[in-house]
């Protein structure tokens, strides 16, 4: 993951039973700068699962006695869990993806502006207002009731 619009796709298998660690189900998570979401797919009709990062209790943790597993709670208790073929290599790029996603999400922090601070030329006549191409996605569930998937901003 390189730039903040950016959605991952990363083929898992989905742990189906927390008692069971064995019984596993091959599935797709994307991620965003917004959400995470569980597809049994690659289709987005094969949704079946979403967890804004606002609604997650804890950032995501490797599963206890589980390499290569990563437990995503949120504060509903819905969890989720999912395995990745490459192990605990894998999981922790999986992490590192996450952290960036959420760093977009936070806004960089620079350095506060002291008032005292004094404007340039050059400051004053730089515009003040950003401009963002937003594109949002719709996909029909199999409720067809339309949900917002992806906000992308350029």
């Amino acid at each position: 993951m390189t730039r903040c619009d950016q959605v991952v796709i990363i083929p898992v298998n989905r742990l189906m039973d927390f008692d069971d660690y064995c019984k596993k189900d091959p599935a797709f998570i994307t991620m965003s700068v917004y959400m995470i979401n569980l597809l049994r797919t690659k289709d987005s009709n094969s949704l079946f699962h979403s967890i804004l990062y606002g609604h997650l209790r804890n950032k995501p943790s490797f599963l206890p006695g589980a390499p290569g597993c990563l437990d995503f709670e949120s504060k509903t208790g819905s969890r989720v869990a999912i395995c990745l073929a490459g192990g605990k290599d894998e999981a922790q790029e999986v992490l590192n993806a996450f952290e960036k996603f959420k760093s977009c999400k936070d806004g960089p922090i620079g350095p506060a502006r002291n008032s005292t601070d004094s404007c340039t030329k050059e400051d004053k006549d730089k515009p003040i207002v950003n401009i963002y191409l937003v594109y949002l996605t719709f996909i029909r569930t199999p409720r067809f009731l339309d949900k917002l998937i992806w906000i992308t901003i350029i």
